[in-house]
């Protein structure tokens, strides 16, 4: 039983916090502004029926203050969106998983008698997705491809394709792979005899199958 493990930086989830102080920061300046106009509107009635000039005088400065604090708000709308923009950039980047954490790993556990010809990082779809499986991702000599912002459902499975001068430097690239605690399964489903640069080698395929 392999050690279940976010991919997703933690620190990433702050998107949602920043979004939530926007919200409460736009919708509080409205609420001031329209609590400023109804006082407004209220002292006119005073003012008409009292005469008193000290009420007008004063609402009148309410008045200053609110459409001061009116073009205050209408300034930093640009701001605001920007500041949207970025949280919903954000919270699309932290759907994603960190395969960079990934590849990290496999780079620890090669060590130097390893050498990795290509990774293939799959989506094992339901079956009532209607196909048995489906390639999300390729990660080719460690480069990460793009996907869809949608966090897919189902189990991601790699494959690894390397070869070694000795088979038990291969034993040992899988017994690396199984204790970083990544992956619920590690298989090697593939062994041949082959050259590398004149010299016998051992080419392989391993598959792992993430913790999910």
């Amino acid at each position: 039983m392999g050690v279940s493990i976010n991919l997703i930086p933690s620190g990433r989830q702050d998107a949602m916090h920043r979004r939530r102080r926007l919200k409460w920061w736009a919708g509080a300046l409205a609420v001031h502004v329209g609590v400023m106009g109804l006082i407004w509107a209220s002292g006119w009635v005073v003012s008409g029926r009292s005469g008193a000039g000290e009420m007008s005088a004063r609402l009148d400065r309410m008045a200053v203050e609110a459409i001061r604090m009116q073009s205050e708000l209408q300034a930093s709308e640009p701001r605001l969106i920007q500041l949207h923009h970025e949280v919903m950039a954000s919270r699309a980047v932290s759907q994603q998983p960190d395969w960079s954490i990934l590849l990290a790993a496999l780079g620890r556990a090669r060590g130097d008698e390893i050498v990795l010809q290509g990774c293939r990082l799959t989506l094992d779809r339901p079956a009532d997705s209607g196909r048995p499986g489906g390639s999300l991702r390729s990660l080719d000599a460690g480069k990460q491809a793009e996907g869809s912002s949608a966090q897919p459902s189902g189990r991601y499975e790699l494959e690894v394709q390397g070869m070694s001068d000795n088979q038990a430097a291969v034993s040992t690239f899988i017994l690396e792979l199984e204790q970083t605690g990544l992956f619920d399964s590690v298989g090697l489903v593939r062994t041949e005899r082959t050259t590398h640069l004149t010299r016998p080698a051992v080419a392989f395929t391993v598959e792992c199958a993430l913790a999910g």
